[in-house]
């Protein structure tokens, strides 16, 4: 009893840590962002979407579908910001249940209209089916 106990404990703790960690590098990726520092901002807006910042996902969504364009020194990856604005739905972040199933049709048909996958969007809460 008393490892099982240790071990949630254990756990319970590298989760707080992680939560932690997650808003110490979005603190770092925003004052990068909002420098410009793209490439810096990146990488800790992914440290900190891999411990569960649903916010940092849906910004690297934007990142990567846009690309350089908007965001010089990020290469445009619509299967990476497919991936990100993924991560953010699984999160809780509105934006990015359209962005994915936006990008999805896009990559799948583009000669259908979006406007059913916003409709799908607007009548379920979720995205379209995959």
């Amino acid at each position: 009893m008393k490892r099982i106990l240790a071990a949630a404990l254990a756990a319970a703790s590298l989760a707080v840590a992680g939560n932690g960690i997650a808003a110490d590098d979005m603190e770092q990726a925003m004052e990068f962002f909002e420098s410009g520092h793209y490439v810096l901002a990146r990488d800790h807006l992914r440290a900190a979407a891999r411990n569960g910042d649903a916010r940092a996902a849906e910004i690297l969504g934007f990142m990567f579908g846009f690309g350089s364009e908007m965001f010089p020194g990020i290469g445009r990856d619509l299967g990476a910001s497919v991936h990100w604005f993924d991560m953010a739905v699984r999160g809780g972040r509105p934006v990015g249940r359209y962005m994915v199933c936006a990008l999805r049709k896009q990559a799948a048909a583009p000669v259908q209209s979006a406007l059913r996958c916003f409709d799908w969007v607007a009548e379920t809460g979720r995205p379209a089916p995959r």
